[in-house]
């Protein structure tokens, strides 16, 4: 009963869901209203970095398998028209690795992470390839924005970078002093399947 709420929230404008912080012990997957959650959490009650995909059951009836790597990081993979799309709730370069290249790749994350025009891309690196667009509303990258370096060496796209619109579909955080404001969490997909990704903000009712 307590996540009819959410459920409706998700059918509002939401097919896909990544939720970090969820405090649900060990793993599995149940129906909520009209939506599946699965989700990895620790085996205890005193974990703070659980994570959760949640789905409409319509989707879930692709999901192919997925993968509870740890209670900080879960992979799930579905069959679509043309082919097979893996999403992974947070992130981790030993999961990137064992996801097929052919596959379209998604990274639901709460990357806790501000990137900026000043982030310090390698330019000189014969690998990088810049894996951001040219949209930065915060001024410098704090120590986790340095972490979305790892787009770059595995092919990777940051979405909300790409985007104009108003600064209120940027910012997700704010402190209790009302006035400081960051943009932290990001969408990440497959660079190859970027051009399909239309627009990228922030639903400030969730």
């Amino acid at each position: 009963q307590s996540l009819c709420c959410p459920s409706r929230e998700l059918s509002c404008y939401i097919t896909l869901a990544g939720l970090c912080e969820t405090l649900w012990p060990s793993c599995g997957e149940f129906i909520a209203s009209d939506h599946c959650f699965i989700w990895n959490g620790s085996e205890d009650w005193i974990g703070l970095c659980d994570v959760t995909l949640a789905m409409p059951k319509r989707v879930h009836k692709s999901l192919i398998d997925w993968n509870p790597v740890s209670d900080r990081l879960l992979s799930a993979c579905f069959l679509y028209r043309y082919g097979k799309m893996t999403i992974i709730v947070a992130y981790l370069q030993q999961v990137l690795e064992q996801t097929p290249s052919h596959d379209i790749t998604i990274i639901l994350t709460d990357a806790n992470a501000t990137i900026s025009s000043s982030v310090g891309f390698p330019s000189a690196d014969p690998l990088w390839i810049q894996p951001t667009g040219t949209i930065f509303i915060d001024p410098f990258p704090n120590g986790n924005g340095n972490y979305l370096l790892l787009c770059c060496y595995n092919n990777l796209f940051i979405a909300r970078n790409c985007f104009p619109c108003k600064f209120i579909r940027h910012w997700i955080w704010y402190s209790p002093d009302g006035y400081t404001r960051k943009a932290i969490n990001h969408i990440i997909i497959s660079r190859s399947w970027r051009s399909p990704v239309t627009d990228c903000w922030i639903y400030r009712g969730t």
